[in-house]
């Protein structure tokens, strides 16, 4: 089962399945959380594969220079 857990600014935990996000969708604020979430999840995916690592050192030499 694919899910995935919120937890509110007041601390309240909610689990939802994925299909049914799909199918009825969801709140602005969660589905502002899930895209966030995704892309952090492709940020250290890319920085593992090594092309995070270029681009940073890339910024890191025009920052020196």
């Amino acid at each position: 089962m694919g899910a995935v857990t919120y937890i509110d600014d007041q601390r309240v935990v909610r689990t939802y399945r994925l299909p049914l996000i799909e199918k009825f969708g969801c709140s602005k604020e969660l589905s502002s959380r899930l895209a966030y979430a995704r892309a952090m999840c492709e940020r250290m995916a890319a920085s593992r594969s090594g092309s995070g690592a270029a681009a940073a050192t890339a910024v890191s030499t025009a920052a020196a220079s």
